[in-house]
Parts: C-alpha cells; structure tokens; sequence
C-alpha cells in the first residue's frame, strides 16, 4: 500500500483539467453600452462561468437563455433535476442557479444590475435569461430555427447524405438543451 503513496499523491496536486480557476481573474462588468458590449460580455462571462463552476454549467446557461418565458424552480427541476431525463440531471443546478445570481450581481452595474437586482434573489438562471431577453433578443429566435432545422432536416441524395447526416447530429448536439425543455412541455 505504501509503494503506491507517491503516484496517489501526484494525482492529488494535478489540476482537473485545462482550466485553472485562479488565473481567469474577475469577470468585466456590463453597465453602460451594453447593448453593444452584451455579446461580447455574455461569452466571456459563460466561459469564465463554466472554467469555475464546471459541470454542465454552459449547458444550462444556453438553455436558459433560450427560454421565452420566466424560469421557474420547477423548469429548472423539469429540464436538469430529479424529474430530468437521468441523462440530463445534475445534482449541483441549484447551487449553481444561487452562485450564478451572484456573480450576475457583481458583474452589472446600471440597467444590467436592475435587471438582476429585479429578479428574486437566487435564481442566476432566470436573470440570465432576462438579461438576453433585454440585450440580444434574436437569442431565442435563433435557437427556434435551429429547432425547427433539427425536425425539418435537409433533403440529401445518397451520395450526399453522410455529409447530412453529420450536420444534422451536430445540430442535434447543439440543440439537446432546448429540446429537452420543449418535449417535456
């Protein structure tokens, strides 16, 4: 048991991945311009976001930002918790919607900051939603024609159709979140 201490404790001190936490630094904070600057911030502050938090953060930011109408526990519940597909579910979505309201918080300043301020504490999810609802409408929009590609796929020939086929699961890949929350409406 002793001989293998020293590989067991090298794997303890390796970091989890490519992402060290401590070097992304604070995230900038979207006040004014932010119909300009909210693109740009709202990438930056998911990568950031998802680098922290890990787990299937990035996943839940997309679909919440493609939700068209308020976030409720029981969405939340419906799309990542207990009553989830067991594929789909995450243990850590509550915490994360709780840490996510926060870092929201302390990364707006002006019309961004009362957008979250005016969404009840704790629910990071719905105020990001929000915040793309107000500052990149075309999210949602977006997200249903990428739905209705995914259902309505591209005629092919045989000699084109693994090329199809491929763009198609990749769409699929891309639009599992927003799938998922319409089929279990």
């Amino acid at each position: 048991a002793l001989q293998g201490l020293p590989e067991a404790l090298s794997k303890l001190n390796r970091p989890k991945g490519l992402i060290d936490p401590r070097g992304l630094g604070k995230p900038q904070v979207l006040g004014e311009e932010a119909e300009q600057r909210f693109r740009l911030w709202s990438i930056k502050l998911e990568d950031y976001v998802s680098g922290v938090f890990g787990g299937r953060s990035r996943e839940a930011l997309e679909w919440a930002s493609g939700m068209d109408s308020e976030i409720t526990s029981a969405d939340i519940d419906q799309n990542f918790g207990e009553l989830a597909d067991m594929n789909d579910q995450w243990e850590d979505i509550e915490e994360f919607n709780k840490q996510l309201y926060t870092v929201l918080r302390a990364t707006t300043e002006s019309i961004p900051f009362d957008i979250v301020e005016n969404t009840q504490t704790g629910h990071g999810l719905e105020a990001w939603r929000r915040l793309h609802r107000r500052f990149d409408p075309s999210t949602g929009s977006r997200k249903r024609i990428m739905l209705q590609a995914l259902t309505n796929p591209e005629r092919a020939s045989y000699e084109t159709l693994q090329g199809a086929l491929e763009r198609w699961k990749t769409l699929r890949s891309e639009t599992r979140p927003i799938w998922s929350s319409r089929t279990s409406s």
